[in-house]
């Protein structure tokens, strides 16, 4: 195992957010930041600063491709409909198995096992996002016949007043709200 980087174990967490942010400007050579913190009391070499500054730039990549990702992603599911994200979602991931998957094999970073903690947790986020839009739509449903019940108790308390027929009133509520109600008496 290799020995862990002298700048996560002797620099404090407030140097090295300094230093993090240093990096992240991009405006110090190595040896600044080098001089930075021997000013600051803590003894780095170039090489190690260097090792430390590759791995953050890796990270910093990485969060940058990942944000770049989510965008898009963002994008994307915006313009779908509330059920038509599970579709994507799985061909989504399906091209990047397809693509990606040699070089994990070939690699050794992915198992016959990881692949199958992935699948089911596809079907998880696929169970999860039905069970949403179906959550919806009874949401809207409920809603939709509260807003009805509402608009023709409202009919019929105006028909009243203006004396018109339960006929009449039967008539507006099955025209405008697509309510049927039973004639009642002739």
């Amino acid at each position: 195992m290799a020995p862990r980087s002298k700048i996560k174990t002797d620099l404090t967490d407030q140097a090295r957010a300094e230093l993090d942010k240093r990096l992240a400007a991009g405006r110090h050579s190595l040896d600044d930041l080098v001089g930075w913190l021997d000013e600051l009391g803590f003894k780095i070499s170039r090489s190690s600063l260097h090792r430390y500054s590759q791995d953050f730039e890796d990270m910093a990549a990485d969060i940058r491709l990942t944000r770049e990702m989510s965008k898009a992603v963002g994008r994307e599911l915006e313009d779908l409909a509330d059920g038509d994200a599970t579709p994507m979602l799985v061909e989504s991931l399906h091209a990047l198995l397809v693509k990606s998957r040699k070089q994990l094999v070939d690699s050794g970073d992915i198992t016959p096992k990881a692949v199958a903690d992935l699948a089911r947790a596809v079907k998880d986020l696929s169970s999860a996002l039905g069970q949403r839009a179906a959550m919806e739509m009874r949401i809207r449903s409920e809603a939709e016949k509260r807003t009805k019940a509402e608009a023709a108790k409202a009919v019929e308390t105006v028909a009243k007043e203006r004396g018109l027929s339960a006929e009449t009133v039967a008539a507006f509520k099955a025209g405008i709200l697509g309510v049927k109600l039973s004639a009642g008496p002739a």
